[in-house]
């Protein structure tokens, strides 16, 4: 039979634990527990840190991927470790492997899951995490903002605390879509029924409503009404055909630009005095004081009118994606000092 010291139970125990190692090894580890305390002690430890890995997992049903995915980063990084440190340090990086998991699996549970209950706190090792489920919320709906995370809970916004987990304020103000944040207030789109739509504003220390912009609208909602914060203190709201700019703190219009030839145009990018919009039929660059058109590109393909554009901006490119017939897509790339894609 196979003879191993203490040195080598500790680089294997993990995998031991988890029944990944041969037969013959398997017995010599065994016979060696048999007769050393200090080794019988840390496959407690450590069956006790895969334990809670376990234990945490959640009842909700993820995905083959996911579950797959996760594991293999987890056994990935216990491997490393496990090879490399002895135990104290590898019991402290499998108890931050296990927090990593609960976290993962606290966000899958949070925003896909459909069982789960509110402001539940769950510790392992030395992390401490909390889940905030039965949230409708998606990508576009939830929002991390100086300490507070903001979610649609049942159409409606709560605001929660990042650290505790624990709930600051719910708003009274129904059918809410599209959050975003700054620094004093929360902003969301509001259904106000009877194709309109309204940009509400809410004080973020209390979900208190400052004020209402109320929109007529016959785009579906579904297409996304998402305003853009301005870093001076406005507000741009795109919906239908028009760009609308509003004082953030109190709401008042500053000026508002249409652009009739088209059905449904992109939420706005903004970069220094130039805001930046996108339809079907072309891309138009706005001053950002004044509103006026400053040029446009008009694109040379037939673009579909009901599918709302897409608008994303890096340093020196504009990137479209857009719809054409058919149920295809494409995605432009215009420069923006040169104006060519």
């Amino acid at each position: 039979m196979m003879v191993i010291n203490c040195k080598k139970v500790d680089e294997s125990m993990e995998l031991f634990i988890l029944d990944e190692i041969d037969t013959g090894e398997r017995v010599a580890i065994e016979a060696h527990l048999s007769v050393c305390p200090a080794c019988r002690e840390k496959e407690e430890d450590y069956r006790c840190a895969i334990s809670l890995i376990r234990e945490h997992r959640g009842d909700g049903v993820q995905s083959f991927d996911f579950n797959r995915n996760m594991q293999m980063a987890i056994d990935t990084e216990i491997d490393k470790v496990s090879r490399r440190l002895r135990f104290k340090q590898t019991f402290a990086a499998i108890s931050s492997v296990a927090a990593c998991l609960i976290v993962g699996l606290v966000l899958w549970n949070n925003f896909f899951s459909p069982s789960a209950k509110k402001a539940v706190l769950v510790s392992s090792a030395d992390v401490e995490v909390w889940q905030y489920s039965n949230v409708q919320s998606i990508s576009d709906e939830f929002v991390i903002r100086d300490g507070s995370m903001y979610v649609l809970d049942s159409g409606r916004i709560s605001a929660v605390n990042v650290e505790s987990g624990k709930t600051k304020w719910y708003a009274d103000i129904e059918d809410c879509s599209q959050i975003t944040a700054d620094g004093s207030n929360v902003y969301c789109v509001v259904n106000g029924g009877q194709n309109q739509f309204d940009l509400v504003a809410m004080d973020s220390a209390n979900g208190e409503m400052l004020w209402r912009y109320a929109q007529e609208c016959f785009s579906p909602l579904e297409s996304g009404f998402e305003p853009t914060i301005l870093e001076d203190g406005r507000i741009c709201w795109v919906i239908d055909s028009t760009v609308h700019l509003l004082q953030a703190s109190n709401g008042k219009v500053l000026w508002t630009y249409s652009i009739p030839e088209e059905n449904l145009l992109s939420s706005a990018v903004v970069k220094g005095d130039s805001l930046y919009v996108s339809g079907s039929e072309g891309l138009y660059c706005l001053d950002v004081g004044t509103g006026e058109e400053t040029w446009r590109l008009a694109y040379s393909i037939e673009m579909d009118k009901k599918t709302k554009p897409l608008l994303a901006i890096s340093e020196t490119h504009l990137y479209t994606s857009l719809g054409l017939s058919a149920n295809k897509g494409i995605l432009l790339s215009i420069g923006i000092s040169d104006r060519k894609v």
